[in-house]
């Protein structure tokens, strides 16, 4: 039986350009065309990076963080659960009552929102409306956390560093301009702490489930002439 579509919500802002409007767009259909071959062939396209791998590291730090910083009388915990309906997976970072939480960190400084008055990331609302989709939650928020990058990931931005400038290699020389640009022993906590506020939009929402369904139409049609590859 050809698998259908579904759309994990960290990946519902790149569906989602023209939202309300029938015809699925090149950006989505893209997409669509990565996950039709992942069914096809059986393997996952893998996502890596230096800033996912810093999010992945120190997102229990980040969640303490936040939670000392706008909550400091409860207790946030990690979820591990992934939610699945018909149209959406995805598993919230933090399900607090009727809200969803999610925590974002910045790969430095530089990047982090702190005189934004507005969400910066469009994809990220689109991710948050998945998330109240799936949990039923009725408001969501971002949370942004300006952390101390791990040792290990210094450690190779000093040899890049090092390399870019004629240092062959020797981190002695640039580990102190690393450290100074991804570590903030002294940032007070609360200038490292920035959250926006998402409330649930339902319109948003039938948005996303009409677009992937018109989606998994689509796979459907792709993924015909290989149907003998789904065969139980």
């Amino acid at each position: 039986m050809i698998p259908t579509f579904k759309i994990r919500c960290s990946a519902i802002g790149e569906i989602m350009a023209y939202a309300g409007k029938p015809q699925i767009p090149v950006g989505a259909q893209t997409y669509l065309k990565k996950w039709c071959l992942e069914q096809l062939y059986g393997r996952r396209v893998e996502v890596h990076g230096a800033a996912m791998r810093k999010g992945n590291e120190v997102e229990q730090a980040a969640i303490d963080l936040a939670q000392s910083q706008l909550e400091p009388d409860a207790m946030w915990f990690k979820n591990v659960e992934e939610f699945s309906n018909d149209h959406l997976t995805g598993t919230p970072d933090i399900i607090n009552g009727s809200k969803v939480i999610d925590i974002k960190c910045p790969w430095s400084f530089a990047s982090f929102p702190m005189f934004d008055t507005e969400l910066p990331t469009k994809d990220y609302a689109w991710q948050l409306q998945g998330y109240m989709a799936l949990t039923e939650a009725t408001s969501a928020a971002v949370v942004y956390c300006l952390m101390d990058a791990p040792e290990a990931i210094l450690l190779d931005e000093a040899r890049k560093l090092s390399y870019q400038l004629g240092y062959g290699g020797n981190i002695d020389l640039t580990m102190e301009t690393v450290m100074r640009q991804m570590t903030y022993p002294d940032v007070p906590d609360h200038l490292r702490v920035k959250i926006f506020e998402v409330e649930r939009d339902d319109e948003a929402i039938a948005q996303i489930y009409d677009r992937v369904q018109r989606m998994d139409e689509l796979a459907q049609q792709w993924l015909a002439p290989y149907a003998d590859r789904f065969a139980e």
